[in-house]
């Protein structure tokens, strides 16, 4: 995962953002919602363990597909959507986009750093 700092720098970011709004959710509706906000932290860390092992395009898959699709069905219900609502759904995407083109990435700034 060395090779990888993008890949590591978006999972980090996204464990640490989602871990804090399960905290501030419990902390304001309660245990309501908690349910649902840790199958969705499961399915992360599952996809996070498959990186870590052989099947890493597995993991990739994964975390990608997670992030894509609740961005794509929290932007889905425009019409009832405020503004930080709004806000997750493209980072949802941005993230799954980020993590599934890390390579792409990466080779760039390598490039950058090999050119001067």
């Amino acid at each position: 995962m060395k090779k990888h700092p993008i890949l590591v720098s978006a999972i980090l970011l996204t464990l640490i953002i989602e871990v804090f709004l399960i905290v501030a959710i419990y902390m304001k509706i309660g245990d309501e919602r908690l349910p649902g906000q840790m199958f969705r932290l499961g399915i992360q860390i599952i996809g996070i363990a498959l990186l870590f092992s052989e099947r890493f395009s597995w993991g990739l898959f994964i975390v990608t597909a997670y992030h894509v699709m609740i961005g794509v069905l929290t932007l889905g219900k425009f019409s009832s959507l405020e503004g930080i609502e709004i806000g997750f759904g493209v980072y949802h995407l941005l993230m799954g986009f980020l993590i599934y083109f890390h390579y792409w990435f990466e080779d760039k700034i390598r490039e950058r750093k090999e050119v001067q």
